[in-house]
């Protein structure tokens, strides 16, 4: 084998021996050995089970061979959709045995095998069942749907019910390709026959969730709530960040509903120095206490291939930059685990039946199943008082009032109502105190918590 490299293009052909080109350039003659591979087999697979009439049935090669060509013919079949590759594919619209000629050729070596294949005409109308390439799907995006029906069905009939029922679709394709352009849930619906009949039509509601655009940008940008999704800085994905950014405007909460726990992984992190900070909360608020990380310049290497597993079921991030250099900043991914939707289980409770005449009296609040954010209101009589998550009032009016707290979260809603009495005291009342440790180590701190009646 000859290789020339010219200063001039040209094309070069069989007849170009030594000699027969005048430019300049380099030439090659390089010495090739030729092996001939194994002698090829002809041998395919005949789809066990029913193979029904009207449908396309495969065959695929048994160590098919890259080297080799295939030839296939198919006895009386009534459409052919492949007779050339290492996988034939053919129909038969009647049922009946038929002949599959297959034959493989190897640099002029062939070999050939014949089979039958029995086609078989259905006594059952189709049980339509279907699958779905994924259940999430981004907007703008597409899935594709999967036929599953049984009974050799050979026509299709694909609803697909969109959130608002505008954006609907249908398809006659066995298999068909959706796109996806409304933000919900969506519903999917087959019908499927064959030559006995129609199917009864199958529905699965809540099937296909297309979720908003995964992209978000902290800043511009406040709130997620979808399972998965990405996290930018301001300048997103290819820019820089800028000098002077405050928490108070780079802020970002993440709120799957129903999450038990979010993940998060960096695909990159740069900071110019410590005083640009990334700060991760294991909650809906920064707070101190539920810090998990604060990535600088000096520890962000520690995060490539880090995993910050959030419990809460909410993440709460800030970012905040001095005035000095800049770098490209970060691009986080989050996934979440979500538990079956529960309404949460609202209570609280009081020390207190009786309350002298303007005395304060607390209500702490105990509500179970509280995932994510909640959301809680207090009402006395009816009349909202507060949004705290404890609550605290103080009554100047004797009475029987009821205490009502309302706990709100994505999954449900739950109220939990006690009476309180308001007197004016006629016999003195008692003191007395409570402490959240009573053997507290040296140089440890203990909270005291008044309790009395009637004060």
């Amino acid at each position: 084998m000859r290789v020339r490299g010219a200063m001039d293009a040209y094309t070069m052909n069989n007849n170009q021996g030594c000699g027969t080109v005048n430019a300049y350039g380099n030439l090659f003659d390089l010495e090739v050995n030729y092996k001939l591979g194994a002698t090829p087999v002809a041998d395919f697979v005949v789809p066990t089970g029913n193979n029904w009439q009207e449908t396309f049935h495969k065959f695929p090669a048994k160590n098919p061979n890259a080297g080799a060509s295939y030839t296939w013919s198919f006895d009386k079949a009534d459409a052919v959709r492949s007779d050339n590759t290492t996988v034939g594919e053919a129909r038969w619209d009647a049922a009946g045995t038929y002949n599959i000629f297959m034959k493989v050729d190897y640099c002029g070596i062939a070999d050939s095998t014949t089979k039958s294949v029995t086609i078989v005409k259905p006594s059952a109308v189709p049980v339509a069942d279907f699958i779905a390439a994924s259940n999430e799907v981004e907007l703008g995006y597409q899935t594709q749907l999967f036929d599953l029906s049984t009974n050799g069905a050979r026509s299709f009939a694909w609803e697909l019910i969109s959130p608002t029922g505008v954006g609907d679709f249908t398809s006659t394709a066995q298999n068909p390709i959706f796109d996806f352009y409304e933000s919900g849930w969506y519903e999917v619906c087959l019908t499927s026959e064959n030559a006995v009949g129609y199917s009864n039509k199958v529905c699965k509601s809540k099937y296909i969730e297309c979720l908003p655009t995964l992209d978000n940008y902290m800043g511009p940008q406040k709130l997620a709530s979808t399972r998965i999704g990405r996290l930018f800085d301001h300048a997103g994905p290819t820019g820089n960040y800028g000098n002077g950014r405050k928490t108070s405007i780079d802020y970002f909460k993440i709120l799957p509903c129903g999450a038990e726990e979010i993940r998060l992984t960096f695909n990159d992190l740069d900071f110019a120095n410590d005083k640009d900070i990334l700060k991760i909360y294991d909650g809906g608020e920064e707070n101190p206490n539920t810090l998990v990380a604060a990535i600088t310049n000096s520890n962000q290497r520690q995060y490539d291939s880090a995993i910050i597993r959030l419990k809460s079921g909410v993440a709460y991030l800030t970012f905040e930059t001095d005035g000095s250099n800049v770098g490209r900043g970060f691009n986080i991914e989050w996934e979440s685990d979500l538990e079956t939707p529960t309404a949460p289980e609202a209570k609280w409770s009081t020390p207190y039946t009786t309350v002298g005449v303007g005395a304060e009296f607390f209500c702490t609040n105990e509500t179970g199943n509280a995932k994510g954010d909640p959301e809680y209101e207090w009402r006395i009589n009816g009349n909202s008082e507060s949004f705290t998550e404890d609550f605290s009032t103080t009554i100047y009016t004797n009475g029987t009032y009821r205490v009502t707290m309302i706990a709100r979260t994505c999954t449900g809603v739950d109220s939990f109502s006690r009476n309180i009495t308001i007197t004016t005291p006629t016999v003195s009342g008692f003191v007395d105190f409570t402490a959240d440790n009573v053997r507290p180590n040296i140089g440890r701190c203990c909270s005291l918590q008044d309790y009395h009646g009637l004060c």
